[in-house]
């Protein structure tokens, strides 16, 4: 799902994007003329690899995401963290959805088995 910087109101608009059994969704608010505030949740399960003994399981997700996205290099005037820049004049969440998951996946994750033995 994309949409253009210029469509997102300062009251917000509502947002989904899915990958696969993994859902993005929230709000997207106008924060300034470039800057585009977007909060919601990833949720869903992904079949991982234990970081440990390397079997498959289904990992939950469940993810608080708060970020900003940018129309064009973001200039440090607030000092925000989290920042994607974007360079076509849109929001793309499915974009944004594979990155967040990226690094959820980035992290540890055991098991039920290896969690349960505390190896």
């Amino acid at each position: 799902m994309e949409v253009a910087f210029k469509k997102i109101p300062a009251s917000g608009i509502n947002f989904e994007a899915t990958n696969d059994n993994v859902k993005f969704s929230g709000v997207a608010k106008k924060d300034s003329k470039d800057l585009v505030h977007c909060f919601g949740r990833l949720s869903g399960k992904i079949i991982h690899n234990c970081d440990r003994c390397a079997d498959e399981f289904a990992l939950e997700i469940d993810e608080e995401v708060d970020l900003f996205v940018s129309d064009g290099i973001y200039e440090d005037e607030e000092n925000l963290l989290e920042v994607v820049e974007s360079f076509d004049g849109f929001v793309n969440f499915d974009t944004i959805l594979e990155s967040e998951l990226g690094l959820v996946i980035s992290d540890y994750h055991y098991c039920p088995t290896c969690k349960e033995n505390n190896y």
